[in-house]
């Protein structure tokens, strides 16, 4: 036999504790606990106890008894193995295939029905018929009809649509763009191009590349409106055969950039357009 007693039709309000006061006067206790589903409680719950002659003694003092305005039932809980084994339930039948639907036949056209003849009786004097709403009246055209000096009336000649007579109106047509002239480049005497060059080379730095070169005048580093370099620049010198000769010894100079890399320079002789040219397309 077992030390456990089976409580049921308890109120959903009953804990634990409740259930371990109401059943501690009939002996020593063990443990008590109500089933719950989550948080809300089944119903029913088990109170296990020290000795099975108190178990007995609860379970036929307490068993229909009202608690919580509620006829509780109390009953010694019955071990897996003393149970009555459940009957096996029948396999599902299967479901009967549906009948394919029948096509359904094809609906019959129907007959155009006859014009009503309309009264010759009939007043035109009524009231106009009204407009269907959400339609726009349609547009009158413009074009009146003229009388010609033998008074007879003339009418204006229908516009001629696309496709009438097979001609098609012609498409208008962009004037085509007068090319822009080409500026001959002239190769400066003076100034060096100076290309490849690490963002974090400033006036300075590229000051300090050339300046060993006889001849030097400035040097100047391209930014954009942030300040920021564009990794070109230009370098001046006062003759002709100064720049050749800085362009011979510094051509693929290495300057170190970030992240301590190393990066060659490329230079050669700056261009620019003549000097009459450019005159004359600021007048314009």
């Amino acid at each position: 036999m077992t030390t456990k007693v089976f409580v049921g039709n308890l109120a959903f309000r009953t804990t634990d504790q409740d259930l371990q006061t109401h059943f501690a006067t009939y002996g020593e206790i063990k443990s008590s606990i109500i089933i719950t589903r989550g948080r809300r409680s089944l119903g029913y719950g088990f109170v296990e106890f020290v000795n099975q002659a108190d178990a007995e003694a609860a379970a036929s003092a307490l068993d229909q008894s009202e608690w919580f305005e509620r006829n509780i039932k109390v009953e010694i809980a019955k071990e897996l193995s003393e149970r009555e084994p459940r009957e096996p339930r029948q396999p599902r039948q299967p479901k009967e295939p549906k009948q394919p639907r029948q096509p359904k036949e094809p609906k019959q056209p129907k007959e155009p029905k006859e014009p009503k003849e309309e009264d010759e009786n009939t007043d035109n004097d009524g009231p106009a018929p009204r407009r269907r709403p959400g339609r726009r009246p349609r547009r009158r055209n413009n074009k009146t009809a003229t009388t010609t000096e033998d008074g007879e009336v003339a009418t204006p000649a229908p516009a001629a649509t696309e496709g009438s007579n097979g001609e098609e109106k012609k498409k208008r047509q962009r004037k085509p763009r007068a090319p822009r002239p080409q500026t001959e480049k002239v190769l400066s005497k003076t100034t060096l191009f100076v290309a490849n060059l690490p963002f974090s080379v400033d006036d300075a730095a590229l000051e300090g590349i050339f300046k060993d070169v006889e001849g030097f005048v400035s040097a100047r580093v391209v930014r954009t409106r942030n300040g920021r370099s564009r990794g070109y620049g230009f370098v001046e010198f006062q003759n002709e055969e100064q720049q050749q000769k800085a362009l011979e010894e510094k051509n693929g100079y290495k300057v170190v950039g970030q992240n301590e890399v190393e990066r060659a320079i490329a230079i050669s002789v700056s261009s620019s357009a003549p000097e009459g040219e450019t005159q004359q397309q600021e007048q314009q």
